[in-house]
């Protein structure tokens, strides 16, 4: 848990914009010094902040991180968020993109035993 007074954004269901409101500590990840609020209100969302944060704080004490260091690989792990954000994202619109592509070729029996096909599998789909 970040010390009181420590620079933080957090991942909140509802109140986004708010100032101040009450998060569960898990969802919240360390702005580092370099960061302005503003910029780190544009972060991609962050997913088990926490985790993020002990993964910095490991590469800071094993590795014997500078701060400037230390802000350095924040950037690279927040980078790197957003770049696997976005391919998630592109791999949902291929995903669309060929179930409608599918489902033109198919007649309308064909479509309907597909959609459930396409719900029988999506646990198996989910996995990979």
């Amino acid at each position: 848990m970040p010390a009181v007074g420590t620079r933080v954004v957090a991942l909140v269901d509802e109140a986004g914009w708010a100032e101040h409101v009450a998060v569960p500590t898990d969802r919240l990840a360390i702005i580092p010094d370099k960061v302005s609020f503003v910029s780190a209100a544009t972060l991609p969302v962050i997913r088990k902040a926490s985790t993020n944060d002990a993964l910095i704080q490991r590469f800071k004490t094993d590795l014997n991180l500078s701060p400037d260091q230390t802000d350095k690989i924040a950037m690279v792990l927040a980078d790197y968020r957003e770049y696997y954000h976005s391919l998630e994202d592109q791999l949902d619109d291929v995903r669309s993109t060929g179930k409608s592509r599918i489902m033109q070729i198919l007649d309308d029996q064909q479509r309907t035993r597909f959609e459930k096909m396409m719900v029988d599998l999506q646990p198996q789909l989910e996995a990979k």
